[in-house]
């Protein structure tokens, strides 16, 4: 569920150009322009964070979501991304 709201984040954004290019366990994978990073990892940490209910289950998250991102050129270049300050987000359903 926070893998399609962060798709329609994007494809909702006017200035964001990433794309999804692989989900692979519980990491998805992204192209993002090195001057969008920091407004995509924003986007990315506050869409899935927030997520605390996924209505067509009946389902009530009782424990936060963590996301922890990363960055780099290659899968050998990653580095992680520190936590910036964001917008506090309301919790939302799905």
């Amino acid at each position: 569920m926070a893998m399609i709201r962060v798709f329609a984040a994007v494809a909702a954004s006017p200035t964001l150009t990433a794309r999804l290019v692989a989900q692979i366990h519980d990491e998805l994978l992204f192209e993002v322009e090195d001057s969008q990073i920091p407004e995509f990892a924003a986007l990315v940490r506050g869409t899935m964070e927030s997520l605390r209910s996924v209505r067509a289950l009946e389902l009530q998250l009782q424990v936060p979501l963590k996301v922890s991102l990363s960055a780099g050129h290659s899968w050998g270049h990653l580095v992680p991304l520190q936590e910036a300050p964001r917008p506090s987000a309301q919790p939302t359903s799905c």
